[in-house]
């Protein structure tokens, strides 16, 4: 090991202003719709949606989301960022 923390390592990020465009397009604008069409609870959806969000996507968000939209890659919607940095790029 080279002795750096967990907090120095890179993690997932979800890429918004994708994700966004396309839960529009299938008409889902509230938190509510979303969880609804994507099967997860409510929380689920706010909680990795929030604007200073330190909770990352989690396996469940993940797996609903590429089922949901199956014309989009792991990659179109997630991102690897460096720790501390939870910005997705577009």
């Amino acid at each position: 090991m080279d002795g750096s923390t967990s907090s120095t390592r890179p993690t997932l990020a979800l890429r918004k202003d994708r994700y966004s465009a396309l839960v529009k397009a299938k008409g889902w604008i509230t938190h509510e719709d979303q969880a609804r069409g994507l099967g997860l609870v409510q929380s689920t959806i706010s909680r990795t949606l929030a604007p200073r969000n330190d909770q990352r996507p989690g396996a469940d968000f993940i797996a609903a989301v590429l089922v949901a939209f199956p014309e989009v890659t792991f990659e179109d919607l997630f991102q690897i960022v460096e720790a501390g940095s939870r910005r997705a790029a577009a």
